[in-house]
């Protein structure tokens, strides 16, 4: 029985409030996609006019590598530069949204994909996460 406690004990161990690194992870290595942190969650630009839209790729359980981001969803007459970026995990990554005179006036959700984990992101095995701004282009003042 005394095998049968010690087991019990390490079981333990890693469910009481001493953090996830006292278990080791568990699972693939991973990423986290935010916004920027002084990205707020919307986004302005006026007609004929450039923003910034930046975001932060950070190491989970592990990562290491490069990851692959597009920004998509932009609405007609609205481009951004560069078209798709690679960083490394722990890299933040800004796009200039750029609305042409004539861009539609509307406000819409762009989306940033990020795929890719360990140096590989065209993998199959690639894992992608998605962010979420709010652009709103408004009238050349």
């Amino acid at each position: 029985m005394r095998h049968g406690w010690r087991l019990l004990v390490l079981a333990a161990s890693c469910v009481l409030p001493q953090g996830v690194t006292a278990c080791g992870s568990s699972g693939p290595p991973d990423f986290v996609l935010a916004l920027g942190s002084s990205q707020p969650g919307a986004a302005t630009v006026a007609q004929g006019a450039t923003t910034t839209v930046s975001f932060q790729v950070s190491a989970l359980k592990g990562s290491n590598g490069s990851i692959s981001l597009t920004l998509s969803g932009l609405p007609t007459g609205v481009g951004v530069a560069p078209g798709i970026a690679t960083v490394g995990i722990g890299s933040a990554q800004q796009f200039d949204v750029t609305a042409a005179n004539s861009a539609a006036i509307t406000t819409t959700p762009i989306t940033l994909t990020a795929t890719g984990i360990s140096g590989s992101p065209l993998d199959a095995n690639s894992i992608t996460h998605i962010q979420t701004v709010t652009l709103s282009v408004l009238a050349h003042p």
